[in-house]
C-alpha cells in the first residue's frame, strides 16, 4: 500500500521546510538528523491524522530508532514505508513513492510516537477525528450505559404487572 495523498503532501511540506543533509558523508551524525526527521515526520502524522496508528519503529526493543522510515500499526500489523534509500552513503536519495512492507515482530516505540505539530497547524486533523477513549473513559461509559439498561429493564417490569 502507498502512503495518502494527505500523508504524501505531509511529506512533502516537512522536506521543504526541514532540509536533510542528503549529500553528507556517511555516519552518525548524518544518520541522527535522518532518525530525527523520520521521529518528525512520525509525530507530524500521530497529530495530523489522529488514531491512526502512526509511529516510528526499532528492529526491537534495544536498538535505534529506524534512520529511513515510518511506521503505522494496522489490525495487530506493523507496516513500515521506507522513505530513503543510501542514508549510510554519500548519496542519499527520497523514495519516489514509498510502499509499505509489512514487519509485524518488529517494536513500535509508543513513546517516541507522540503527537506533535512542526507544521504550524498547516495540517490539522480532520474534522471530527480524535484520539480514542481510554480504559477508564470506556470503564465509566459502560458503567452509564449498564445502569440506564437496568433502569428501562425495571421500568419495563414495572409496566408488565
Amino acid at each position: 500500500m502507498f502512503l495518502s495523498e494527505r500523508v504524501e503532501t505531509i511529506r512533502l511540506a516537512l522536506l521543504s521546510l526541514y532540509p536533510l543533509p542528503f549529500t553528507e558523508s556517511p555516519g552518525a551524525t548524518k544518520e541522527e538528523a535522518f532518525r530525527h526527521w523520520c521521529v518528525r515526520f512520525a509525530q507530524q502524522l500521530a497529530y495530523s491524522e489522529p488514531a491512526q496508528g502512526w509511529g516510528v519503529k526499532r528492529a526491537d526493543s534495544s536498538r535505534p530508532i529506524s534512520k529511513d522510515t515510518i511506521c503505522r500499526q494496522l489490525g495487530g500489523r506493523l507496516y513500515i514505508w521506507d522513505l530513503f534509500t543510501g542514508v549510510g552513503s554519500a548519496h542519499t536519495v527520497a523514495v519516489e513513492r514509498p510502499e509499505s512492507q509489512d514487519v509485524t515482530g518488529q517494536y513500535f516505540d509508543a513513546e517516541a510516537s507522540v503527537a506533535a505539530d512542526s507544521l504550524h497547524d498547516r495540517f490539522p486533523p480532520a474534522a471530527g477525528a480524535h484520539e480514542p477513549p481510554s480504559p477508564a473513559e470506556l470503564a465509566d461509559a459502560l458503567s452509564a450505559l449498564a445502569a440506564r439498561v437496568a433502569a428501562l429493564e425495571a421500568w419495563a417490569r414495572s409496566r408488565e404487572e
